[in-house]
């Protein structure tokens, strides 16, 4: 059976493609993510898109006939790719979700299903003969088809070849690189004591028979539980201008869970005595937190000074 009567099979190859590396980086398969992420930031979204732009294949018409060559028909799917990841990612940054895995994987994957298919209809409305599908001419599209041009100091179409091959093995390099020494977290907790209708982070002031309450809102990319402990302490500074600990007693223990996403509040009883060198000081811990809590320890810390 001729290519002209399988030009449907490479849309449906890469729609398979695409739902396996989908649940390859979402289920964090060690190999097959590395090959996912590959084929979605450099071929899958481009080559759909390419096939969508130019859906006749090259024949022996002049130039302006419509096709591509194999070269140029790669190149543009390498530089579409990258650019497709790059503007879903400017858009998942505007969204409540921010640039985190699953805006980013669901924006790519389905656009590559969109055209996908709509490269489906644009190749059915091209007559038969001229329809483009895929071959792997490894020998045309890597290499010009005078073997003396690298002997004779090379030519245009050699260079361009070699210039193309490089640039895509320093992409592959790059994801490569990204996938595997990139930071694994990449999300964040707000922590803050709720003056007024305002969240306030640090120094806030506590009024005398006050209770605040605390605001953690989640945005770790999953369901978290927290610990909240709350102290009093008795600071001075040394000689340097720096602020020691003389003194700390815990007044309780908080154990929170919140969705991601979610803001959940707690009202905190606290009686410390009044003093400039008196604080009270609310320490968050993603799960347990120690038996010596500290600031240093904390994952996220907020003061509040007393009057």
């Amino acid at each position: 059976m001729s290519r002209t009567k399988l030009w449907f099979l490479d849309a449906f190859v890469v729609l398979a493609l695409a739902a396996l590396g989908a649940f390859s980086i979402f289920l964090n398969v060690p190999v097959a993510r590395l090959l996912a992420t590959a084929l979605f930031v450099l071929f899958l979204p481009g080559y759909t898109i390419s096939v969508v732009l130019f859906p006749r294949g090259r024949t022996d018409r002049p130039p302006d006939g419509g096709g591509l060559l194999g070269a140029e028909r790669f190149g543009l799917t390498v530089a579409l790719s990258i650019s497709i990841v790059a503007l879903v990612a400017l858009v998942a940054n505007f969204t409540p979700w921010g640039i985190t895995l699953l805006p980013i994987l669901v924006g790519v994957a389905g656009i590559t299903g969109f055209f996908a298919v709509l490269s489906l209809f644009r190749r059915w409305r091209v007559p038969a003969a001229d329809r483009y599908a895929p071959s792997v001419p490894i020998r045309s599209v890597l290499f010009t088809k005078t073997e003396s041009a690298f002997r004779d100091g090379g030519s245009p179409t050699t260079v361009y070849n070699v210039a193309l091959v490089v640039s895509v093995l320093l992409a592959l390099g790059s994801v490569g690189f990204a996938v595997a020494y990139g930071p694994t977290d990449s999300g964040f907790t707000e922590f803050a004591v709720d003056t007024e209708g305002q969240s306030v982070q640090e120094a806030a002031v506590l009024q005398s028979g006050e209770n605040p309450t605390l605001l953690v809102e989640n945005h770790e990319g999953s369901e978290q539980e927290y610990t909240m402990v709350t102290t009093v302490q008795r600071v001075s500074e040394n000689a340097d201008g720096a602020t020691v600990v003389e003194a700390q007693r815990e007044l309780g223990r908080t154990t929170l869970t919140a969705a991601d996403g979610e803001r959940v509040s707690e009202t905190v009883s606290v009686s410390p005595p009044s003093g400039d060198d008196v604080r009270v000081v609310v320490m968050l811990y993603r799960g347990d937190a120690p038996d010596d809590p500290s600031r240093e320890t904390a994952y996220r810390v907020v003061t509040l000074r007393t009057t």
